[in-house]
């Protein structure tokens, strides 16, 4: 079984238990905005927060709740349940998804 079979197979077991595979977003829980580049980003608000931008804790991170594919390539899709999404090879998918939770 290649890396990507295995990594798809370990995607769709960690789909059912619900936290298990998280996205992390461009938005800052700090609440200082979505992009420091964006009108209106709080640069102040994003200094002061208690998580530093090289945090995951410092974005919103949202469950993946779907995984579309593989498509004709191998490549899968890792839905948030409010649009958000990674797309990718399941080994790297994973191995981003898990980045996120540790």
């Amino acid at each position: 079984m290649s890396d990507h079979e295995q990594a798809l197979k370990e995607l769709t077991a960690l789909l059912e238990v619900p936290g298990a595979l998280r996205q992390i977003t461009s938005e800052h829980a700090c609440g200082a905005g979505t992009h420091e580049a964006a009108p209106g980003f709080d640069q102040p608000t994003c200094d002061a927060f208690e998580f530093s931008v090289r945090d995951a804790r410092h974005f919103v991170i949202h469950d993946v709740t779907e995984i579309e594919g593989p498509d004709e390539k191998g490549r899968v899709r890792a839905i948030t349940a409010e649009g958000d999404w990674r797309y990718g090879y399941p080994a790297d998918v994973l191995r981003a998804l898990r980045k996120t939770t540790e």
